[in-house]
């Protein structure tokens, strides 16, 4: 929308549609005021006592004259102020749209509960290991606005650094499976999570989302030990309204990753994070 509205066509548009109606309203104008210079000029030729066939030429030359002079300075100076007031508007548009896809509803990562461990196995021999990511992320969401938002579902994906023949790296194809979601101990429905509404101005409970994703095929992630720091999760979300996806980056420390009980050493980028706190005992 704020590309099209700003785009030199669009510009154009509003500029001749401004003009013509501009035109309208100073040809009425000139109209009317040429009428009075001309009328002006024949109550002075009455009032003088020489009312003859001159009178009316000269009336004729004062309405024509008013006329075009009021069209020239029309024509010198509406160009610009129709450039000035069309560009305060297209920049004002331009504001409205931000404002409307701007993040209204956010989730922060709480990394005192999340934890990354990533499985391997091999069903049978000569077949390729299977590579399971196990997350457990802990998350909450905020309502920045003043009126409630809905929260339509939440994706993890697996994506790789770097750039290709000029091109970012893709998402690497993942399966997903949502185990369980938690929150204060109680498993909630996927269902009610991935849909539920939240409140104005509200931040809401912690939410444990457990998660699977198992990499399927990959040339670069045969073994489990090829995940390195250019692989990260994506956990995304979208929300109700015009806002665009929000996101988070996570960054887990591989090869603790690899170990029975995995790690809690994870990186978070893109969206808001609670850190450990080793302060306090609670």
């Amino acid at each position: 929308m704020a590309t099209i509205a700003l785009s030199s066509g669009g510009y154009w548009q509003r500029v001749w549609g401004s003009i013509i109606w501009q035109t309208e309203e100073y040809v009425k104008k000139d109209f009317a005021y040429s009428i009075v210079a001309a009328f002006f000029i024949a109550v002075l030729t009455l009032l003088d006592g020489s009312a003859t066939i001159t009178t009316l030429y000269w009336s004729v030359i004062g309405f024509l004259a008013v006329f075009v002079a009021r069209i020239g300075q029309h024509t010198i100076t509406t160009p610009a102020l129709l450039d000035q007031t069309i560009k305060h508007q297209l920049l004002e548009c331009e504001q409205r749209f931000d404002r409307l896809t701007e993040y209204k509803l956010i989730f922060e990562i709480d990394l005192r509960n999340t934890r990354v461990r990533v499985e391997e196995s091999r069903p049978n021999q000569g077949e390729p290991h299977s590579i399971r990511i196990m997350a457990n992320i802990q998350l909450r969401f905020e309502n920045r606005d003043i009126y409630p938002l809905s929260m339509k579902g939440l994706d993890i994906t697996l994506h790789r650094l770097g750039v290709v023949d000029g091109l970012p790296r893709a998402e690497i194809f993942t399966f997903l499976a949502i185990l369980r979601i938690t929150s204060n101990g109680i498993q909630i429905n996927k269902r009610d999570f991935e849909g539920m509404m939240i409140q104005e101005r509200r931040l809401t409970s912690f939410y444990l989302v457990e998660a699977m994703i198992a990499i399927e095929n990959d040339e670069e992630i045969e073994r489990s030990k090829d995940l390195d720091v250019v692989h990260f999760l994506r956990v995304s979300m979208k929300a109700g309204g015009y806002q665009p996806e929000f996101a988070a980056h996570l960054h887990p420390h591989w090869p603790e990753a690899l170990e029975e009980g995995g790690t809690d050493q994870v990186f978070v980028t893109k969206a808001p994070v609670i850190n450990k706190d080793y302060r306090r005992f609670d």
